[in-house]
């Protein structure tokens, strides 16, 4: 009998203490919740992988750069995330180098500078561009640190959907490419 009384007394409490942080919660207004621009800095600088790979569309486009070498050989410009090299995931350098991929993908600013090919490397290393189709663009070293100034070719290319996936034979990959010129 006396357990029923606890559990009752203490079912009422915590009514009426939800029912007094309603209260306080709608009497104090919407922005007494909400955190600045320092707090949510802050929270990025220490968790900055936030919820990016749940908002991004998984069949957009991607991206490959390929620095054109002596003799026009393609050496791809990244390394695996779960590498040694990257402390099987610890650094953040592979992170790193995809950012800069993508700033450098954003300094293509025409449509017309992409050149349809097939997505094979010996293929893209083969391509010859227009004028118009290459972009000459400064090298900022605090936006880039590891892509230097030089040739790049950069691949825009899909990845193929899941059900294509267990028939490589039956359909054609292709890519767009261009070459950028960083100085």
């Amino acid at each position: 009998m006396k357990a029923r009384y606890i559990i009752l007394y203490n079912s009422v409490l915590m009514i009426f203490g939800f029912l007094l942080l309603k209260v306080v919660f709608a009497a104090a207004g919407p922005n007494v919740t909400e955190s600045s621009f320092k707090e949510n800095y802050n929270v990025a600088t220490f968790f900055p992988e936030g919820w990016g790979f749940f908002t991004r569309s998984p069949r957009g486009d991607k991206y490959a750069l390929y620095k054109v070498e002596q003799s026009n050989k393609l050496t791809p410009v990244h390394f695996k995330n779960a590498d040694a090299k990257s402390l099987y995931g610890f650094s953040r350098k592979s992170r790193r180098i995809n950012m800069e991929i993508s700033r450098v993908a954003a300094l293509v600013k025409k449509d017309s500078s992409w050149v349809r090919v097939e997505d094979k490397d010996e293929v893209i290393s083969r391509t010859q561009f227009t004028e118009v189709e290459i972009t000459r663009a400064k090298a900022d070293p605090e936006r880039l640190r590891f892509i230097t100034p030089g040739t790049y070719i950069l691949k825009k290319y899909k990845i193929a959907p899941w059900s294509w996936a267990k028939y490589p034979d039956n359909f054609k990959k292709s890519a767009y490419v261009t070459s950028i010129i960083l100085q």
